[in-house]
């Protein structure tokens, strides 16, 4: 039995053989010539054109710069020359102590200020007055009060003169007092004031 089916297998694969066989050798294409068989044309499918580049925009031409012109250069001034200073002199004379009155309990005597002087402004400057007169400034440092203002002063030397008694230093042409000194102060603050108001008056 197995050998009929194998010897059956045989004539079918012998047979299936032979007819692919025949095919291929009596086929169309295999018997015609190569010039006769129609090979269809390619017709190559329409493409859009390329759509044309746009034209890129025309830069105007750019305008060259004008030349800076160079500036002009501006002469440096002259310096006009320095003038010279003239040199000015100037003329101070400065006194010491001025005590243009006597403490109270001397003012009797023959050699008290007030008795010596005997009301004459000028006297007490006579000597110096052209010195006073020629200079630019005459400086004194008064060591008394000038007030009209009752006050009583607590130390044995202290001096008190009458207002009136800022003539000495104009009839002596003194034009500035200092009150700087240890005695500015012997009759009190409002003392001080009216002898600075007195000066400034003067």
């Amino acid at each position: 039995m197995a050998r009929f089916f194998t010897a059956l297998c045989k004539v079918i694969a012998g047979v299936m053989l032979l007819v692919i066989l025949g095919l291929v050798v009596f086929s169309p294409a295999w018997a015609a010539r190569p010039e006769d068989v129609k090979v269809p044309s390619f017709t190559p499918i329409p493409t859009a054109a390329p759509p044309e580049p746009t034209p890129e925009p025309v830069k105007p031409p750019e305008a060259e710069p004008s030349a800076t012109p160079e500036p002009t250069a501006t002469p440096e001034p002259t310096p006009e020359p320095t003038p010279e200073a003239t040199p000015e002199q100037y003329v101070i004379s400065m006194v010491g102590d001025c005590t243009l009155a006597s403490y109270p309990e001397i003012k009797f005597w023959d050699t008290a200020f007030e008795n010596v002087t005997k009301g004459d402004w000028s006297y007490p400057f006579s000597h110096v007055r052209e010195i006073f007169e020629a200079d630019d400034l005459t400086l004194v440092n008064l060591e008394c009060s000038i007030s009209d203002l009752q006050a009583y002063a607590g130390t044995t030397f202290s001096f008190l003169a009458p207002a009136e008694a800022v003539r000495y230093l104009t009839e002596g042409s003194v034009e500035a007092a200092t009150m700087a000194n240890n005695h500015a102060l012997d009759f009190g603050k409002a003392v001080y004031d009216d002898t600075a108001a007195n000066l400034k008056e003067a």
